[in-house]
C-alpha cells in the first residue's frame, strides 16, 4: 500500500506545481481542489500503511477542500460584508476547522507542523490574488516539508520544495501583475 500511496502523492504533485503557474485565480483553485483530493488520498493510505501521524494530513486535506470549494464558488461574493470582514470569516471558519480537526487527528509534534501550514495555506487561498497566493505559500512550505519528512512522504517533501521553486519562478514570472495591483 506504501507504494500505491507514493503514486498517488507523486500525481497530487504534479497537479499542484501545474497549479502555481496558472496566472488567474479560478484556474489555480481549480487544480488546487483536485491535487487537494489526490493528496488527501496519499495521505490517508500513509495512514492506512501504519503512519498515524498522517491522518492529520487526510483530516486537513479534506477540509481545505471544503475551502478551495467555498472559495472559488464564493469569490467575489461577498454578500453582506465588506471584503475584509468576508475575507476574515471565510480564512477564519476555515483555519479554526484545521486546527480543531488537527487536535482530534493529531499524531504528535508532527501534527502541529501540518496545522501550522495549512492555516497559512488557508490564508493565502483567501487572498484571491495569485501573486499574494504564491508569496504566502513560500512561508507555509517550511512547516510541511518538516510534516513530511516526519510521516515519511516522499511525494510531500518534493512536492514542497518543487512547489517553492515553482511559487518564486511564478512571483517572478508574473511580476508585473503584482506591480499593476
Amino acid at each position: 500500500m506504501d507504494f500505491i500511496a507514493q503514486l498517488v502523492g507523486f500525481v497530487a504533485l504534479g497537479v499542484c506545481l501545474c497549479s502555481l503557474q496558472c496566472k488567474q485565480y479560478e484556474k489555480l483553485l481549480l487544480l488546487q481542489v483536485f491535487s487537494t483530493l489526490l493528496f488527501l488520498a496519499h495521505f490517508a493510505l500513509l495512514a492506512l500503511s501504519g503512519i498515524p501521524a498522517a491522518w492529520t494530513a487526510a483530516a486537513s486535506n479534506a477540509i481545505c477542500l471544503v475551502r478551495n470549494l467555498t472559495f472559488y464558488v464564493t469569490r467575489g461574493k461577498n454578500g453582506p460584508f465588506s471584503p475584509a470582514v468576508a475575507f476574515g470569516l471565510k480564512a477564519g471558519v476555515f483555519a479554526l476547522l484545521l486546527v480543531v480537526f488537527g487536535i482530534v487527528t493529531w499524531g504528535g509534534i508532527a501534527s502541529l507542523f501540518c496545522i501550522i501550514s495549512m492555516v497559512l495555506n488557508t490564508v493565502a487561498m483567501a487572498v484571491q490574488r495569485p501573486q499574494y497566493v504564491r508569496g504566502i505559500t513560500l512561508t507555509s512550505i517550511p512547516f510541511l516539508l518538516i510534516y513530511d519528512i516526519m510521516t515519511h512522504s516522499i511525494a510531500g517533501m518534493l512536492n514542497e520544495s518543487l512547489a517553492a521553486i515553482s511559487a518564486i519562478v511564478g512571483l517572478v514570472r508574473h511580476r508585473t501583475v503584482a506591480q499593476e495591483d
